[in-house]
């Protein structure tokens, strides 16, 4: 019985270690399609999303990259001009659609 939840344990790890080593181009590209899914946005706004997600993964890489934990005040600032540039080009509505696939897109551990 134990050997079984050693084994669900090993699979939850290794799952979020690979979520963790997505490339930014995919973690992007696995959020723009769950996006357009749930909501249609204009061109423009879906460019500028996009965008907005690649610097946020990248900027998020480069803070993890150094070995040692984020700084959180560091990680709430980036998580908040994503916030706020997002914002900016979508309804209500949509926003809200975008933090659900956002927040989903979590590994299950980093769920707050």
């Amino acid at each position: 019985m134990a050997f079984v939840a050693i084994l669900g344990l090993n699979v939850s790890v290794a799952s979020a270690q690979r979520q963790q080593q997505k490339s930014t181009e995919e973690m992007v590209e696995q959020n723009m399609k769950t996006l357009k899914e749930k909501i249609t946005m204009e061109s423009d706004a879906a460019t500028s999303i996009e965008q907005t997600l690649t610097t946020f993964y990248d900027d998020l890489k480069s803070m993890k990259s150094s070995g040692q934990r984020p700084d959180r005040s560091k990680m709430d600032d980036i998580v908040k001009e994503r916030n706020d540039k997002v914002k900016k080009v979508l309804s209500g509505d949509e926003y809200q659609a975008f933090l659900a696939v956002i927040e989903a897109s979590k590994p299950q551990g980093r769920r707050r």
